[in-house]
């Protein structure tokens, strides 16, 4: 019986299919281990813990191994019984006293010895194995080897280096601009129309405050007021796939 094990965040595993989703297809057994949120000490925990024969899992050397490496900034936490992944560290809910004693360097250098160490893992089950990535990892020494087999990133393939490259791609919520905008903000038919009235400078302040940019113009160029949701969508996820691994559909 053939199985893949998958792992990473949500670009792993998400409310639609994932790259893992469609090469799990392949497979008799599929186990998808990616937790929105988490970052590589997740990510190289769950890897050891299914080596190890946890969560009924135990990899043999006929088995196959996908990991979607997250982003660097992350720090993940087993609390209360159970994984808190809040995402990026600077933008969660993890407040200055924390924040101001990490360095984004060394956040790298410590993910490259989480990346490392689940490639010895797996070459010592002597099990098939793909690294992705979801963000390009930078490889600090001594693990230079191990970095530079990673798969290009998303970032790279999908989005040439920025997410809003593909604005109108992504998946939208209609109804979130109307959550949150106040009773003076223009209609979403507005903007959809280009047809905005005077705004007060307080006005626009709010709103970019709300969605998280700088300016209003960059809430105009990089039509943020769609609410897009920045994950792949399965074409997207399928596109990638297809431009690092062309072979996927016949690993099984």
């Amino acid at each position: 019986m053939s199985s893949l094990y998958a792992y990473g965040c949500s670009f792993t595993n998400y409310k639609w299919d994932t790259w893992a989703d469609y090469m799990g297809k392949n497979f008799d057994m599929y186990v998808n281990h990616g937790q929105p949120g988490a970052g590589n000490q997740y990510i190289l925990q769950k890897l050891a813990g299914s080596h190890a024969g946890g969560d009924g899992d135990k990899i043999t050397d006929k088995d196959t191994v996908a990991i979607m490496w997250s982003t660097t900034n992350r720090y993940d936490n087993f609390f209360k019984g159970k994984w808190d992944t809040p995402g990026n560290v600077f933008n969660s809910h993890y407040d200055e006293s924390f924040t101001k004693y990490i360095d984004p360097v060394g956040f790298e250098i410590r993910d490259c010895a989480f990346i490392h160490s689940a490639k010895c893992i797996l070459e010592l089950i002597g099990c098939r194995f793909v690294f992705f990535s979801l963000n390009d990892i930078y490889p600090h020494a001594p693990y230079e080897n191990t970095i530079n087999q990673i798969m290009p990133s998303t970032k790279e393939i999908l989005f040439k280096g920025d997410y809003h490259n593909r604005i109108h791609d992504f998946n939208t919520e209609p109804s979130n601009y109307e959550i949150h905008a106040g009773e003076d903000w223009p209609t979403r038919e507005q903007f959809e129309t280009e047809n905005l009235p005077d705004i007060p400078a307080e006005i626009k302040k709010e709103m970019c405050s709300t969605f998280n940019v700088k300016s209003f113009k960059e809430l105009i160029d990089k039509k943020m007021w769609r609410c897009p949701d920045f994950h792949p969508t399965p074409a997207m996820h399928l596109e990638y796939l297809n431009a690092v691994l062309p072979d996927w559909d016949t690993w099984s």
